[in-house]
C-alpha cells in the first residue's frame, strides 16, 4: 500500500499496542544511536529490550531518520544518498532512503554516484521529458511527449487496453474485461477497493464514504481503508466492527495485571528508575481538524482525478499532478492530524525533511515548484 496513505491512517486511526513494561523514551541527535523516527512506519514502534526487560525507545529528532541505527540528516534534491538505490528500471522505494520526503536514491549505473531525485511520479496520459518521469511500466513517448505504453505489451490482444489498473489514467481502474473504465463512487458495486474513488473504499460489495460507520457497523476491507467515523471516537477493531475507543487507563501500566494499556493506548515510562508506567493516547490530538483535513486532501485528488495512492506511483515528488493540485491540503493535514506517539515527542518541527513549510504563524503552503517538479510517503 502506498506509503502515505498508511501515515494518514496511522495519524487518524489507534494502534492497537500493549506492553508489560513502560516505554522509556530518549531524544536522539544526529549521529546518535536510535530505534525509531517519525517518519518510518515500521519503527514508530521499535523498541530495544535491554538487559534490565526495560523497553528503551531512541527517537531521531526533526528533520531526520533512524538509518542503521544511528541519526542522520534527511538529504535534499541532487544530495548523495546510498539507502534502497534504484536505477528507476524497477519500482522505486520513495521512502527509508535518506531524502527528503518524494525523492528517490537514484543511481544511473553502477560506480556512479546515487543522488536524491525525483522519479516515478507521473501516470499514463501525462506529459513528460523522461521515462524516469513515468510510473514504473510506462515509457515517456518523446514524439508525443505523454507517458504511455511504448511498445503496447505483446499480451495484450487489440481490443484489450489493460491488464493492471496501472496501466488506467488516474481516477480509473482496469476491469475483467480488460478494459479502462471509472472508478465507482459511493454506492457502487464493488469486488476491490481499488475499483472505487480515492474517497471510499470496497465494503462487502459496495463502495463506501471513508469516515462515515457508526458502532457496529462491519468496517474490515481490502486495504484497511479507515471507513470508522474517528471523529467520533470509532476505531475498526479486531472483530472487523467499529467499536469505540476505551477510556485512558490509570495507574502504573507497568502492572499489567490490573492497569495494561488498552487500545489506542502506549505505556509510557513516568519514573524510569521505578519502572512505573502511565498509559497515554496515541491517537490524532486534533481529530475533528484531522478528519477535514484528509477528507479535504482526497477529496482533491478525486477531482483532480490524481492517481490512486495505492498504484506504486510516486505522488509525493514535488513535480506530481497531486502535490502540485493538492499539496496545500496534504499539508493541512499533516498539521493537524498530528499523533501523540511517543517518537512524536522528539519532532519539534512536523515539516522538516518534509515538502511542507509554515510561511506565517497561521498559513501553510506547499514549497513551491512551478519552476521545478512534490511529497512521500506515509499516514
Amino acid at each position: 500500500m502506498y506509503k502515505l496513505t498508511i501515515l494518514l491512517i496511522l495519524v487518524l486511526f489507534a494502534s492497537i499496542y500493549s506492553s508489560q513494561q513502560c516505554d522509556e523514551l530518549t531524544c536522539a541527535g544526529e549521529g546518535q544511536e536510535c530505534t525509531t523516527d517519525y517518519y518510518s512506519v515500521s519503527g514508530l514502534y521499535l523498541n530495544d529490550l535491554n538487559s534490565n526487560g526495560d523497553f528503551k525507545i531512541k527517537a531521531c529528532g526533526s528533520g531526520m531518520v533512524c538509518s542503521n541505527q544511528v541519526c542522520i540528516k534527511v538529504v535534499g534534491e541532487g544530495e548523495p544518498c546510498s539507502n534502497q538505490i534504484c536505477n528507476g528500471t524497477t519500482p522505486c522505494l520513495f521512502y527509508g532512503n535518506g531524502c527528503q520526503q518524494g525523492l528517490v536514491c537514484y543511481q544511473k549505473e553502477a560506480g556512479t554516484p546515487a543522488t536524491c531525485q525525483y522519479l516515478q511520479y507521473l501516470t499514463i496520459g501525462q506529459e513528460c521529458e523522461s521515462t524516469l518521469q513515468c510510473l514504473y511500466t510506462l515509457e515517456c513517448n518523446q514524439d508525443s511527449g505523454v507517458c504511455e505504453f511504448n511498445p503496447k505489451p505483446r499480451v495484450l490482444a487489440d481490443d484489450v487496453q489493460c491488464y493492471s489498473t496501472l496501466q488506467c489514467a488516474g481516477g480509473q481502474y482496469c476491469n475483467a474485461d480488460g478494459q479502462c473504465v471509472d472508478a465507482g463512487g459511493a454506492g457502487a458495486a464493488c469486488t476491490d477497493s481499488a475499483q472505487c474513488q480515492l474517497n471510499t473504499g470496497c465494503l462487502e460489495g459496495v463502495c463506501t464514504d471513508i469516515l462515515s460507520l457508526g458502532v457496529g457497523q462491519v468496517c474490515e476491507n481490502d486495504y484497511n481503508i479507515p471507513l470508522c467515523n474517528i471523529a467520533n471516537g470509532l476505531y475498526c477493531s479486531d472483530t472487523g466492527k467499529c467499536e469505540q475507543l476505551p477510556p485512558v487507563v490509570q495507574g502504573n501500566c507497568s502492572d499489567s495485571v490490573n492497569h495494561a494499556c488498552d487500545v489506542g493506548q502506549q505505556c509510557i515510562c513516568s519514573n524510569a528508575q521505578t519502572n512505573e508506567g502511565q498509559c497515554t493516547p496515541i491517537t490524532a490530538t486534533n481529530v475533528g481538524e484531522c478528519v477535514t483535513a484528509y477528507k479535504a486532501f482526497f477529496n482533491c485528488m478525486l477531482e483532480n482525478k490524481s492517481p490512486s495512492p495505492y498504484a506504486m506511483i510516486n505522488m509525493a515528488a514535488k513535480p506530481s499532478p497531486a502535490m502540485i493540485n493538492c499539496g496545500e491540503f496534504y499539508c493541512s493535514a499533516v498539521s493537524s492530524c498530528q499523533v501523540q506517539s511517543v517518537s512524536n515527542q522528539c519532532n519539534t518541527d512536523v515539516f522538516a525533511g518534509t515538502i511542507c513549510e509554515t510561511s506565517s504563524a497561521s498559513s501553510i503552503q506547499i514549497i513551491s515548484f512551478i519552476s521545478l517538479i512534490i511529497l512521500l510517503l506515509s499516514l
